[in-house]
């Protein structure tokens, strides 16, 4: 009978190097130009030794204090520190200066450092993701456990160089170039709203985009407007996170407002015609050729709405827009130590979590908010009138304002009835970064949860985008079929996307019609 293997005992030791931080130490005192390039590039958590995080910690206090280091000078800093005799005294300090004759390696003996010290790091959050696992009766607060611990690591990795002015400009000069020549960034979002295009001149990377409004203006219906705009038109790759509604009434919004059919007529027996359903059937078929994705999980966090975002742009490509509706429904990341005193806080958390996960993306991120609620006012006729919001009204946290680069406000007029076709409602443009605020005025079809520019605005100049198309509607032929699900000439595939997707604009046959439930929430 073969004996059994006895276990080996091996401990796995930590990556370090002791020889390195040492050659690394006595670098950076025998070569001022050395130190003042690498010591800002490291933290004393780098070094594993003791004595050389507490070495580190006064060549650093030195290069703060822009002093000439040496052997002397660093001496002096670890007594004034009392330091001096636990690192091993002069002994030790001189050791390290006469170990090594040049400073040549340098940089290679930093890029082992910095590598052993995020193995280290990595090695760390794991044991601490293993005890979470072990110890939490919460899959998801676990999961955010492990995405802050991750995270932490990739931030602390993210140090930038300085940019030379020259590329900085160069970048620039591209940009006014392109504008003065009529072309479109590719990579910025449009609206589809030529007033609006023109203001705000698209959505950049790494933009927060604020719509807000009260209950039932239609914010959520204006985001997904400009995320099926983006998607159909212009060939975006966009991830809509819904907090609130579901995935398949999302879908429904959209398909009625890309056909022009009836949100209610949809949702009623026998009531779509064939060519509704033809048209119908026609904005399915285009809608699900894009680029869109949605996630309707109610639970989410920024950590994990950024860990989707990753996974997506690793599995497609970059992102192009990300749209989240709507901000004070999001939870809170769960951070061990974290406490919040009251809802303005986390708010103001969640607002600064975005903004910095919207220029990790490299996207623009369009986020819904609630206003706070608004007295009416009387307006001296016997009626009560509610005054349009300000940036003052954005709910909860004035963070919002500080970490978006454009807010913009939906107000229905209240002599504007609530359901009425074509009806006004006014676009507040109320924060803009880079350009001008100002009013717009937009036509609203709640049979189909679409906004149109108001036919009564004047659109000044062409807008940047070219010429407004809303709402986009799916051209179909106008002769009648009895069974459009075999009838192949009512789903013309190969027809061109544009045509498909939003067709003409002359307003027949729109296949508005009245929304009987009034309160369907928008």
């Amino acid at each position: 009978m073969p004996k059994a293997k006895k276990p080996t005992g091996a401990i796995r030791k930590e990556p370090y190097s002791l020889e390195v931080e040492q050659a690394l130490l006595g670098e950076l005192m025998i070569d001022n130009n050395v130190a003042s390039d690498l010591i800002p590039r490291l933290k004393e958590d780098d070094f594993f030794d003791a004595k050389h995080r507490i070495i580190f910690e006064a060549l650093k206090e030195l290069n703060k204090e822009s002093k000439a280091i040496d052997f002397y000078v660093v001496q002096d800093k670890l007594t004034l520190m009392n330091k001096f005799d636990e690192i091993g005294g002069a002994e030790y300090l001189s050791y390290l200066c006469n170990s090594v004759i040049s400073s040549v390696l340098a940089n290679e003996h930093l890029r082992i450092i910095q590598r052993d010290s995020t193995l280290r790091r990595l090695i760390a959050a794991g044991n601490t993701i293993l005890e979470t696992a072990y110890t939490l009766d919460d899959a998801d607060k676990a999961l955010n456990v492990a995405e802050n611990e991750i995270t932490k690591i990739e931030d602390d990795l993210d140090i930038r160089d300085l940019t030379h002015a020259s590329t900085v400009f160069a970048e620039a000069q591209n940009l006014i170039t392109a504008t003065q020549q009529g072309l479109n960034q590719t990579n910025y979002v449009y609206t589809n709203i030529e007033l609006l295009d023109n203001k705000l001149k698209g959505m950049k990377p790494g933009e927060i985009i604020i719509i807000a409004a009260r209950p039932s203006v239609g914010k959520t219906a204006f985001a997904l407007n400009i995320a099926t705009d983006a998607v159909l038109r212009q060939k975006k790759r966009v991830a809509f996170f819904s907090l609130e509604m579901s995935s398949v009434n999302l879908a429904k919004r959209i398909l009625a407002s890309i056909s022009g059919v009836s949100l209610s007529d949809m949702n009623s027996r026998s009531k779509l015609s064939p060519l509704e359903t033809a048209r119908e059937m026609n904005a399915y078929s285009q809608i699900t050729k894009t680029e869109l994705y949605i996630d309707d999980y109610a639970m989410n966090t920024p950590s994990l709405i950024f860990s989707k975002c990753k996974k997506l742009q690793r599995e497609k490509g970059k992102l192009d827009l990300v749209v989240i509706d709507y901000l004070q429904l999001m939870m809170n990341d769960t951070i061990q130590g974290q406490t919040m005193s009251s809802r303005s806080e986390v708010v103001a958390s969640l607002s600064r979590s975005l903004k910095l996960i919207a220029k990790e993306l490299e996207a623009p991120i369009i986020v819904l908010s609630q206003l706070r609620r608004i007295r009416a006012k009387d307006d001296g006729k016997g009626s009560k009138v509610e005054p349009k919001p300000d940036l003052e009204d954005l709910r909860e946290s004035g963070q919002i304002e500080q970490d978006a680069d454009v807010v913009l406000f939906l107000h229905r007029p209240s002599t504007t009835p609530r359901n009425e076709e074509g009806g006004l409602v006014e676009l507040l443009i109320k924060k803009n970064r880079n350009g001008p605020q100002g009013d717009l005025n937009l036509a609203w079809y709640p049979s189909i949860t679409t906004f149109r520019q108001h036919e009564n605005q004047d659109t000044g100049d062409e807008g940047e985008f070219g010429d407004p198309v809303l709402p986009p509607q799916i051209v179909v032929p106008t002769k009648p079929t009895p069974n459009v699900a075999q009838d192949s000439e009512f789903v013309d595939n190969n027809a061109d996307d544009d045509d498909l997707a939003f067709g003409d604009d002359s307003g027949e046959d729109d296949g508005l019609q009245q929304i009987d439930n009034d309160d369907l929430d928008y």
